[in-house]
């Protein structure tokens, strides 16, 4: 099997969001797939198995358990499949995820990725959501037919000061919280994420939170098209756009190095 990691969603090498790529002639057993995510220890790591031309089936791993969607994993799995063109130059790749269809173009040298929606609802858990998270300042909370708890607070600079409680979180229902704050005259919206139960603590990049971000935002505000800013270490700025029942995202990735296992 082929081997790689990239760091997605960046030009540069050791930028971005890492993860790692598997090839695969037939997927090996689940539990031998969570080892290699595990060794990688990265947030995720993708098995890809070809079904046709320019069809392929994707699963993904983090350190911990198997999870149905990610974007970053899914860019670095276009990128690999173009730059040692097992798919030519231009085309269109089709990846059959868990539940979800994620469909990936090129254009130049970045890549366009057009993901399913996720739906949310507001509930009345802003003191639970604060006594669990340890993160105050919580306007709203919301829950999403996705592992994910949105909460909404007031400003970047009280996102950028959230110190959650991770040991408290991890195996509840805050266990993988996304957290967001209304826009200014530079970014449309602002995000945080934390997915403790899938063995990170911050998330460095995350592109599929978009999925729910995009139409959660776009109620607010009004529009569409949104410049977003993710407030980790790396930090990263994002193009969404919202498009009908689906949502897409653009960036670029580069390889950092592969291996045979």
């Amino acid at each position: 099997m082929k081997l790689y990691q990239v760091d997605a969603f960046t030009s540069e090498k050791f930028s971005g969001n890492p993860a790692g790529v598997c090839l695969v002639d037939n997927f090996p057993s689940k539990e031998i797939m969570q080892d290699i995510a595990s060794e990688m220890n990265l947030s995720e790591t993708a098995f890809i198995k070809k079904e046709k031309e320019n069809i392929y089936r994707i699963l993904f791993f983090t350190p911990s358990e198997q999870v149905d969607l990610c974007w970053h994993a899914t860019l670095s799995t276009a990128h690999i499949l173009f730059s040692t063109g097992v798919v030519q130059n231009n085309s269109d790749i089709e990846f059959l995820a868990n539940k979800d269809t994620l469909l990936v173009s090129q254009w130049n040298a970045w890549y366009k990725m057009d993901f399913p929606l996720w739906w949310y609802k507001e509930i009345s858990n802003i003191e639970k959501a604060m006594q669990i998270t340890w993160v105050s300042w919580i306007k709203e909370v919301y829950s999403t037919d996705k592992k994910w708890m949105i909460l909404l607070t007031d400003s970047v600079d009280e996102l950028k000061a959230l110190e959650p409680s991770f040991s408290s979180m991890k195996g509840t229902e805050y266990g993988n919280i996304v957290v967001t704050c209304k826009w200014d005259t530079q970014y449309d919206y602002y995000m945080r994420c934390f997915v403790t139960d899938c063995g990170i603590n911050e998330d460095p990049v995350t592109g599929s939170i978009e999925c729910v971000l995009a139409p959660f935002w776009s109620e607010k505000l009004w529009k569409k098209s949104f410049s977003v800013y993710q407030c980790s270490q790396r930090g990263w700025e994002k193009k969404v756009e919202l498009l009908s029942q689906r949502v897409s995202i653009s960036g670029n990735a580069v390889t950092v190095f592969e291996t045979e296992i």
